[in-house]
């Protein structure tokens, strides 16, 4: 793959002097080095379209099959140049593209003084020691100063004061005026606007966030309690002759056994691991890393048996699966009834009631959240017992309706033709 057709001749006709390829036959002395020489080339040829190309032809000879590998090898030379001149001529158009793009682009000037900035532009910048006029900072000129003019606070002096009544809808108030020589809009102060009832204060309830976690802690005790463990629990399945894996146990240092111990024995407690006494097929070691807090973090490091489980599969329903599901439907939104209130007197019984058509199997219990709920509909009975039922109008107009035919008195009469016992 990696010679010349010259160096793999040579090789193979250095390798044919150890082979005797002559007739069998002791009267006869020829030899058969060119046909397998010939054919040794064909076999050992890189490039599937000469090789084919060799094969098509007809008692070739081997000056033949050499001349076309060849031309073969040289035409291929010639292509490779050709395509190497052709990605360099595409990397020069490139180069002269970018440049053009570089020219086309606005010149960046410097900060600090105002002239074309370039990459040695820092070196001979004169705004190093020079001081700005403006701010009276070092580093740049008063021209480049990029700190914002302070417009003078323009105060007027007053001229004197006049007692003048103000009037609006409803409310008329004397006050002093300032008069001023110079003209300019009017204005009314805070005190003036509130007794004219221009503004009017109002009183807002501000609420208070708690500032602490502890504070924010407590008032969602809930939410932060426990290890948030789901109900219910999950098989695993492991795949086929799958081969158990056994972990020495790591050494763990002396200083970590007390609060190790003590974390476990509290895992142990909420029901997160369990006790193991007994020999086992799959044994895997501790990650114990030391928090912030100075509690521990404790994991398993189960990369074997994570490869040994066998994965499930599930199809997501498309939107044609959930159409189908959903035809000859008329009412598509699950409707949720909102629980009744119920009256203190009838909850012990309701319960003792409830219990009992638990276990005759008449309900069960549903302990997950679900998309039709309906209000119970308790009635007392004269002999002090309840009537317990459920009120599912919205189910009803959503169940897909059966239709059976009743049948006729000819109907009926036909079933009982040639009968014997009609009672």
């Amino acid at each position: 793959q990696y010679q010349s057709f010259a160096e793999f001749e040579t090789e193979l006709r250095k390798q044919m002097q150890y082979c005797a390829y002559k007739c069998s036959s002791t009267t006869c002395q020829a030899t058969f080095d060119e046909r397998m020489l010939r054919d040794r080339i064909i076999v050992g040829v890189y490039d599937e379209k000469l090789q084919l190309k060799l094969l098509d032809g007809r008692n070739e000879s081997l000056a033949d099959v050499i001349d076309k590998c060849k031309v073969f090898e040289i035409a291929h030379q010639h292509k490779n140049i050709l395509d190497d001149k052709s990605s360099t001529v595409a990397s020069i158009a490139s180069d002269i593209q970018a440049n053009i793009n570089a020219l086309d682009q606005p010149k960046r000037l410097c900060f600090n003084c105002g002239q074309l900035w370039h990459k040695e532009h820092v070196l001979i910048c004169k705004t190093k020691y020079a001081m700005c006029r403006k701010c009276t900072k070092k580093g740049h000129f008063a021209v480049m100063c990029r700190q914002m003019e302070k417009k003078p606070h323009q105060t007027q002096s007053s001229n004197g004061k006049i007692n003048l009544n103000k009037q609006t809808v409803g409310t008329l108030l004397w006050s002093d005026i300032t008069v001023v020589s110079n003209e300019f809009e009017p204005i009314l102060g805070l005190y003036t606007c509130v007794e004219l009832e221009i503004v009017k204060r109002a009183d807002i309830d501000v609420i208070s966030l708690p500032n602490s976690t502890e504070s924010f802690l407590e008032q969602y005790k809930d939410v932060f309690t426990g290890c948030g463990k789901f109900p219910g629990e999950y098989k695993i399945y492991l795949k086929e002759n799958s081969k158990p894996v056994v972990h020495y146990r790591k050494r763990i240092p002396h200083a970590l056994l007390s609060p190790l111990k003590i974390e476990l024995d509290k895992m142990l407690q909420d029901g997160i691991i369990s006790s193991v006494d007994y020999p086992t097929d799959w044994v895997h070691n501790l990650q114990i890393h030391e928090k912030s807090n100075g509690k521990l973090r404790i994991c398993l490091d189960p990369k074997p048996l994570n490869n040994c489980i066998k994965r499930e599969h599930f199809l997501i329903p498309t939107i044609q699966d959930l159409m189908s599901c959903l035809a000859y439907s008329t009412v598509f939104s699950p409707v949720v009834h909102y629980r009744k209130r119920i009256p203190h007197a009838l909850l012990s019984p309701l319960k003792i009631e409830l219990d009992k058509m638990l276990q005759d199997g008449i309900i069960s219990s549903v302990d997950y959240p679900t998309d039709w709920v309906h209000n119970l509909q308790i009635h007392e009975k004269s002999n002090g017992k309840l009537r317990i039922c459920l009120d599912p109008k919205p189910l009803n107009n959503c169940i897909k309706r059966e239709h059976f035919l009743i049948p006729t008195i000819q109907d009926l009469m036909s079933c009982l033709a040639y009968s014997t016992v009609f009672s």
